[in-house]
């Protein structure tokens, strides 16, 4: 069951995706999107990859998002150089035709969580992606800070369980960096689990481990934004990113 009473106090929240399945034809539709998305080969020749190097920020030599085939050169290159790489996970091109069905799933489900949503979803605008983690990759403990309008971020986890072997990749949350232990939750990176986390109300701390064991750790990310609350730049810039609940 999923404790929203604890997550509208601590800001984040772990369950499984069942507790969003009406009926069997929703989890045979989760199920066909997942193993499509797995199905997706981990070289780098589908994917790109961002990468965070601290003391980089805004310098156009150190892009945060590269090819997947420039993944290696960057990450020796910030060895040499010294600098040390925050945030590393590999993002899919051209993901769409990919999380469109749990896009729709999510949507049916997310009144639950922000029942300030229009019903019809027009305020609510859906970026999402597809992310591969493999060996190495991982993002230090952080905050998002203010980000105007975004509601929060929904996780979907989508490896199977059975591939999983002590791969890393957990996803921890807390309500401060100290991480008070009673107010701590670990997501094991595998099929169906889902956490979401709050940006409307709370800005939690989160940090993802170092994958490790050759696991590919493939994942469903989306953030949740509220058009009527978007500065008007970036209304005009994400117009054709509002929710249809035609799909």
């Amino acid at each position: 069951m999923i404790d929203f009473e604890k997550f509208y106090q601590d800001g984040y929240v772990s369950f499984s995706i069942e507790e969003f399945f009406e009926n069997e034809e929703d989890k045979k539709i989760f199920e066909e999107a997942a193993n499509r998305i797995c199905e997706i080969p981990p070289t780098d020749d589908h994917w790109h990859y961002t990468m965070s190097v601290e003391g980089t920020f805004g310098d156009p030599t150190w892009p945060m998002l590269v090819m997947g085939n420039e993944r290696e050169f960057q990450l020796k290159r910030a060895e040499q150089e010294g600098f040390r790489v925050t945030q590393r996970w590999h993002t899919l091109p051209n993901y769409q035709s990919y999380t469109k069905e749990i896009n729709k799933l999510i949507s049916k489900n997310i009144r639950r969580f922000y029942p300030e949503i229009n019903e019809d979803m027009s305020n609510l605008i859906f970026s999402d992606s597809v992310t591969l983690y493999k060996n190495g990759d991982h993002i230090e403990c952080h905050r998002d800070g203010n980000n105007v309008g975004r509601i929060c971020a929904i996780l979907v986890y989508l490896s199977l369980k059975d591939d999983y072997k002590d791969g890393g990749g957990h996803l921890t949350i807390s309500g401060n960096i100290q991480g008070e232990e009673n107010n701590v939750i670990s997501v094991e990176p595998v099929r169906g689990n889902v956490a979401i986390m709050d940006f409307n109300r709370h800005d939690p701390f989160h940090t993802v481990e170092e994958v490790k064991n050759g696991f590919l750790r493939y994942a469903y990310l989306a953030f949740l934004w509220d058009y009527s609350n978007l500065p008007l730049e970036q209304k005009l810039k994400w117009t054709h990113k509002r929710f249809s609940v035609n799909g």
